[in-house]
């Protein structure tokens, strides 16, 4: 019985994930277009201009970026941008500020299964999320920290150097006013105050 109400329920909710929401691509070249999209798991980008149009795939060889709605009564847009990141290559990342620097998130979604009693299997998903910063119009992002996973006792070091042509923020990261934690504000700084 339970197993029934399992495949029911996975039934139900199938359709409803696979749903795409409204979204505006922008191309390498240029182009832009409207429609419905869906970030897959496989960093591509499913598209349809209208509902009943069949779909088109598209990735990181065509697309810059695509802003999406993630949630049908918002008005706002989440925009995702293709960025090289060193040990990965190209990753879709959600972009969270946008100035002289650009400050990116990569999100890794990780699944463990684990046996439990009676032969049941019991499944645990986690999500790493890592910041990323790139300077205007530069495809190659930046780790502020010597291991990609995340960041360690090596960012104020990092972070100087990379901040290092706005000296009265390098001396906030030296005197640990903006700490790692602080990654969104010390670039929202940057973009405001430095020249």
């Amino acid at each position: 019985m339970k197993k029934l109400i399992f495949i029911l329920a996975f039934l139900v909710v199938l359709p409803l994930a696979a749903q795409k929401q409204e979204a505006i691509l922008y191309f390498k070249d240029s182009t832009v277009l409207k429609g419905l999209a869906k970030i897959t798991h496989g960093k591509s980008i499913l598209f349809k201009k209208n509902k009943d149009d069949k779909k088109i795939e598209y990735t990181f060889e065509e697309l810059r970026c695509v802003e999406i709605k993630e949630k049908k009564k918002s008005e706002n847009f989440t925009t995702y941008c293709y960025k090289i990141i060193p040990e990965n290559g190209y990753s879709l990342l959600k972009q969270i500020e946008v100035g002289k620097v650009n400050l990116y998130k990569f999100f890794d979604v990780y699944h463990s299964s684990k046996s439990g009693p009676n032969g049941s299997m019991t499944t645990k998903n986690s999500s790493i999320s890592r910041y990323y910063i790139a300077k205007e119009n530069i495809e190659i992002v930046t780790h502020l920290g010597s291991n990609g996973l995340f960041f360690d006792k090596k960012f104020k070091k990092a972070a100087s150097n990379y901040f290092k042509d706005c000296p009265e923020l390098v001396t906030k990261i030296q005197k640990k006013k903006y700490k790692k934690k602080h990654i969104e504000e010390l670039v929202k700084y940057y973009n405001e105050k430095c020249d």
